[in-house]
């Protein structure tokens, strides 16, 4: 199936579902590999629990270093099994141990789930210092709140992040929300009920754990943040995205203030579309791009 049967596979079931504002990521989890019922192969597959946070770990034979992976579901969602087949193919090409955590979801994220985190990356430091950062949509929001805490707590850094699909702008502010808005088959072509776009996604459910919050604010939108410090970055988006301006724009911040980026767009693509690597070419490159920058941290 190539790229373009995909969206559009994917633009139908959203239009059957009509799932207005509700959680789009269950779309996505329901079309990615093994949505239901993961069996794992291939890697020691473990549950353990962190400080009371539940962790399940993904380590390949001869595997050097670990993945932080922090799973996107705008705060709503707890880990589903499309993560955990995602997570065992990272293992399996890019030779690191990938570590799942399943942490708070909305209402407590600030500061419960950066605290969970928080205490599963001294878990995994004190076993070695080789760990990279990963999250896609507002997983990747979480991982760029852990790096920014291990910098002011004069932690060493991740040696690596890697973001797909990164919510940087809780402002909504980018002009792909507008110019993308009937474009994104996961995101966007919502009712706005006479709302303008912007509006709608601060009101909407994706948004709820920023309520009560400035959204401008570094602690939920780190387009704002000083990037200063921050190691290597990758990062992957669909042009077809509302969230592509989120990822451009801080990728160029990146640039700017020194830090070494790779910013991979795909043309006519949607979030998170590296996850359907065993689907069509482009996901396929994209996710090898992705293994390919691991594998030199």
């Amino acid at each position: 199936m190539d790229a373009k049967h995909f969206v559009r596979k994917i633009a139908a079931l959203r239009d059957a579902d009509a799932l207005g504002w509700a959680q789009p990521i269950e779309v996505f989890s329901a079309l990615a590999d093994a949505a239901v019922g993961y069996t794992p192969s291939g890697v020691d597959y473990r549950t353990l629990s962190v400080s009371q946070v539940s962790v399940e770990q993904f380590a390949p034979p001869r595997g050097q270093g670990f993945v932080l992976f922090l799973h996107g579901g705008n705060y709503l969602l707890p880990l589903v099994d499309a993560y955990r087949a995602f997570a065992e193919a990272l293992a399996l090409r890019s030779g690191k141990t990938v570590v799942l955590v399943d942490y708070a979801t909305s209402p407590y994220v600030y500061p419960d789930a950066l605290v969970e985190v928080y205490a599963v990356w001294e878990w995994l430091y004190r076993e070695d210092d080789r760990i990279c950062l990963m999250g896609d949509g507002s997983g990747a929001n979480m991982a760029l709140q852990l790096a920014f805490l291990l910098r002011e707590d004069k932690v060493r850094m991740p040696k690596g992040l890697v973001l797909l699909s990164p919510q940087t702008d809780m402002t909504a502010s980018g002009d792909s929300y507008y110019d993308n808005y009937y474009l994104d088959v996961i995101y966007g072509r919502r009712k706005l009920s006479g709302q303008d776009i912007p509006d709608a996604f601060r009101a909407s459910p994706m948004w709820a754990y920023c309520r009560g919050m400035d959204l401008s604010s570094p602690e939920v939108s780190p387009l704002f943040a000083d990037l200063k410090g921050l190691p290597p970055c990758h990062i992957t988006v669909g042009s077809h995205e509302v969230v592509l301006s989120d990822a451009t724009r801080f990728a160029a911040k990146l640039q700017e203030t020194g830090v070494e980026t790779h910013l991979t767009v795909g043309e006519g693509l949607f979030y998170a579309y590296p996850f359907f690597h065993r689907h069509f070419a482009e996901a396929r490159d994209a996710f090898d791009g992705i293994c390919a920058f691991l594998k030199t941290k």
